[in-house]
């Protein structure tokens, strides 16, 4: 067996060169346009929950992601539904207004599996009664430019069925949005 010596100098290169193609490699990545979604998780202040009627509903940070040059971000939806003996609804068509600095935007899916390269999303869910559904992905779609200018959010949520309406705002340089609820 050969073992071969190498200088400081070249050993230094060689790691040199490999830091900075990870690096790269890693910044390239980020450029989306047709990559798998994010694996980063939105976060959620629980103080922030507001009462609709008797469910109590909540949205976490947003993280962007692109996939098959489409933009998104996306949150988590908590209801809790544990005051009620019937499964509480939840629809696309609740969310009644969308906007992104100022422009409309859509809620596009209140989950997504990938399927054969593409996004399957769902347009309604069903909270279990006397359950807490904490985790509810909800999908908004944007244009390239809300994509990249992101700076202020509008989601208005109306619940129906409870006669309600909760407003989520989120300002620039918020992480959790601020919740009135007013009757629908």
């Amino acid at each position: 067996m050969m073992s071969k010596m190498i200088s400081r100098r070249v050993f230094l290169k060689a790691t040199g060169l490999a830091v900075l193609s990870a690096a790269a490699a890693g910044a390239l990545a980020g450029c989306g346009g047709g990559g798998a979604p994010s694996t980063a998780s939105p976060t959620m202040d629980g103080s922030k929950q507001q009462g609709m009627g008797d469910i109590y509903v909540n949205m976490g940070s947003f993280v962007p992601m692109t996939f098959n040059n489409n933009y998104y971000k996306y949150t988590f939806l908590y209801i809790d539904n544990k005051a009620n003996n019937t499964s509480f609804e939840l629809n696309l068509s609740d969310f009644t207004t969308c906007t992104v600095d100022g422009s409309p935007a859509t809620v596009c899916s209140l989950d997504n599996i990938e399927k054969n390269g593409t996004l399957q999303f769902t347009d309604s869910v069903s909270v279990a009664p006397g359950a807490i559904a904490p985790r509810i992905p909800l999908y908004i779609s944007l244009t390239p430019e809300q994509y990249r200018n992101d700076n202020r959010t509008v989601i208005v949520f109306t619940a129906a069925s409870k006669n309600k309406k909760a407003t989520f705002t989120y300002e620039a340089a918020s992480i959790y949005p601020d919740i009135l609820v007013v009757e629908a």
